[in-house]
């Protein structure tokens, strides 16, 4: 246990309640990993707090008036309690809250109406609870400055777009481990599925058991969109037309599927960075001489764990002036030409892992790895 006037960490202390004889003076608080089971006015005393954890404790319920002296209070983590009901006025005289942790809950919805006791928050993490639907005024209140959403590893049947209709200014929104958003709409997203979040930065669906993207799913984030995450999902094939509105994106995340190519990736043009972490099993994966030819300004390509990706094309590579990083490691490869890359530009070369035949045609990679020792072997 830590303490000063103005900072307390009591975690893993046993506590079973909210102390009452720290000093009042604390601006911050921990009391995570302790089996507190209630929230209670006992945060009166400390009324200066900006940060409080209450992480990793037994805590079933936030009593109303709980935060009523909690003006100043930021941050606010409750991750890993018991909580399943939250009450309408729970979060009441959090006028400057920016950041309400509730992951790995039982939480199955939120009162209609909670977050207009917190209007100036910021960043909202739902994740690790047992919803299955967001209500079209679930986020009422936090709408206008929300900007961070998750709702990972939850029960999501169905993208909350009525939910996300008013959350305007969201820039990032992780639904990641929700295999009902696939499973139960015939893996398919639908077209509308984003269409209000004309600001979002950030969109991770890792993990969804999608199958399928049709067009105009990313039409409302199309231009300001700069990370996609798609790993994990079922997809076969992923069409131009879906993803011609991405016109920045920055970073595609589209392992472990059923792809065999990335021959989608031509309408991203401003596309930096492509990361394959993983193919499936019994997928062949290929990549041709032309398919990062509209692709000039990637400087990061990580293909991995690919049982199906057996070769490199001569030239395929040669052309993007850009790339720094390039992660092969644990595929398939027996070959790799020496024309297939500007070897000498790149910063990181990983090709551990590759059943290279031991052969004249690569004898010029051993001499370039004597040359640069820092490279993985």
């Amino acid at each position: 246990m830590y303490c000063t006037q103005q900072v307390a960490i009591c975690t893993g202390a046993s506590f079973h309640i909210i102390p009452n004889d720290l000093p009042p003076t604390l601006t911050k608080l921990d009391l995570s990993d302790n089996d507190i089971h209630a929230v209670d006015n006992t945060l009166r005393h400390y009324s200066r707090l900006t940060h409080l954890s209450l992480a990793d404790n037994s805590i079933r319920e936030v009593q109303q008036h709980s935060f009523a002296s909690s003006s100043r209070l930021r941050f606010l983590t409750l991750r890993s309690n018991r909580l399943a009901v939250l009450d309408r006025d729970c979060l009441l005289g959090l006028d400057a809250l920016v950041e309400l942790v509730l992951a790995d809950n039982l939480l199955e919805s939120l009162p209609r109406g909670m977050l207009e006791r917190a209007p100036r928050l910021e960043r909202l993490d739902l994740s690790g609870n047992r919803l299955r639907r967001l209500p079209a005024a679930a986020l009422q209140g936090a709408a206008r400055g929300l900007q961070s959403l998750s709702l990972a590893d939850n029960e999501l049947e169905r993208i909350p777009s009525e939910a996300l209709a008013t959350t305007t200014h969201l820039s990032e929104l992780y639904l990641d481990d929700n295999p009902g958003l696939g499973d139960r709409s015939n893996g398919d997203m639908g077209a509308d599925a984003f269409s209000s979040l004309t600001r979002l930065q950030t969109l991770s669906l890792r993990g969804c058991e999608i199958r399928s993207v049709t067009s105009g799913t990313f039409d409302g984030p199309g231009r300001s969109l700069r990370t996609l995450d798609l790993s994990s999902n079922r997809l076969s094939r992923l069409s131009h037309s879906a993803l011609k509105p991405l016109s920045g994106l920055r970073e595609i995340r589209v392992g472990l599927n059923f792809l065999e190519g990335l021959d989608f990736l031509a309408p991203l043009r401003d596309l930096e960075t492509v990361v394959v972490n993983g193919c499936q099993h019994g997928v062949s994966f290929e990549v041709d001489g032309g398919t990062f030819a509209d692709n000039l300004e990637l400087s990061v390509l990580n293909i991995t764990k690919c049982p199906g990706f057996t070769s490199l094309p001569p030239g395929t590579l040669d052309y993007l002036p850009f790339l720094r990083v390039l992660n092969l490691r644990e595929n398939s490869l027996g070959h790799l030409p020496e024309s297939a890359a500007d070897w000498s530009a790149l910063e990181h070369l990983d090709l551990t892992g590759n059943p290279f035949d031991c052969d004249c045609q690569i004898m010029w990679l051993d001499r370039f790895l004597e040359e640069r020792p820092e490279m993985p072997r």
